[in-house]
């Protein structure tokens, strides 16, 4: 078990371990990236986490956060792609506390792969004051794919503000066209426009860490990307 005592920016690697402590009164931004095995983040008390995550072909069976202390705050922005393989991944959130907030927003870049993806925030009964948000977006580039992603909300408690959502839809054809329009073909085309969902869910990674902003952004747009 590793304990976050301090507030940083944290990487979560092969050499992390599986379940993580973040300490009373710390905020701390944690990124998992080349990390396969299952993973348990605990938020205590006044604690805000920053959560992003970074999966390519590899990524945990489960990644569970639970949030079992008053005025814990998560916020979790993640990419999965599937380049070469198969991707299956459960995302748990779990409130059992007052004044709590979690936040998760999942991306998945689907190749000609399957992916399932299990994800739900639980919300347990007589805790006041809750704020949940689960949002799933899906987006196709190749034409064999075959994707199971839903978003459950799990609620016992009637003081929670709450939503969830997923959509699923290929690269947008009108920012294709434009781009093409002026003179780039479509596999470089449709870098920039991913190039566009990494900045914006990783934008702050390259502030603590340009080095690793570097690496995953080079492995993310190296997408083997194929004319229709």
């Amino acid at each position: 078990m590793s304990n976050i005592k301090s507030s940083w920016f944290y990487i979560i690697d092969k050499t992390f371990l599986n379940e993580v402590n973040i300490e009373r009164d710390i905020y701390t931004s944690l990124f998992i990236w080349d990390f396969e095995n299952d993973l348990v983040i605990n938020l205590r008390e006044n604690s805000k986490l920053d959560l992003y995550g970074f999966f390519c072909d590899i990524a945990p069976k489960n990644i569970i956060i639970n949030q079992d202390f008053d005025n814990s705050k998560l916020n979790f922005k993640a990419i999965f792609i599937n380049k070469n393989s198969d991707l299956n991944s459960n995302i748990s959130s779990n409130i059992s506390s007052n004044n709590s907030t979690s936040k998760i927003n999942i991306i998945w870049v689907v190749k000609e792969n399957k992916i399932w993806i299990d994800s739900n925030i639980t919300i347990k009964k007589d805790y006041k004051n809750i704020e949940a948000h689960l949002d799933l977006e899906n987006i196709f580039i190749w034409k064999n794919w075959s994707i199971n992603s839903i978003p459950n909300l799990f609620v016992s408690s009637k003081d929670v503000k709450v939503s969830h959502s997923s959509k699923s839809h290929r690269l947008d054809e009108t920012k294709l066209f434009y781009l093409k329009s002026r003179w780039l073909d479509e596999k470089n085309s449709i870098k920039i426009i991913l190039e566009s969902y990494f900045r914006k869910t990783f934008s702050c990674i390259e502030m603590f860490d340009k080095n690793v902003f570097e690496n995953t952004f080079k492995e993310f747009v190296n997408l083997n990307v194929k004319e229709k």
